[in-house]
């Protein structure tokens, strides 16, 4: 079982409440596409040049600190 598998099973998260949070395109949007999640990209530099090709719901940030604003005010 994945980890998001995982955390839908012990937390009951729905698509709609949930995010992933991460650096790379490669492997946190990714991952976030493939679940059908929003990915919140930080742009740390690492991976910020290697958007996913096609549609997919992420949204691009500075830092964490914007990445957590976002998360409450989207709720």
């Amino acid at each position: 079982m994945g980890l998001v598998e995982q955390a839908r099973a012990k937390y009951a998260l729905r698509n709609s409440e949930a995010v992933i949070v991460g650096d790379s395109y490669q492997a946190d949007m990714q991952c976030a596409q493939n679940a059908g999640l929003v990915g919140i990209h930080v742009a740390t530099g690492r991976g910020s040049a290697n958007p996913l090709p096609g549609k997919h719901d992420s949204v691009e940030v500075a830092d964490r600190a914007i990445a957590c604003l976002w998360i409450i005010n989207r709720h």
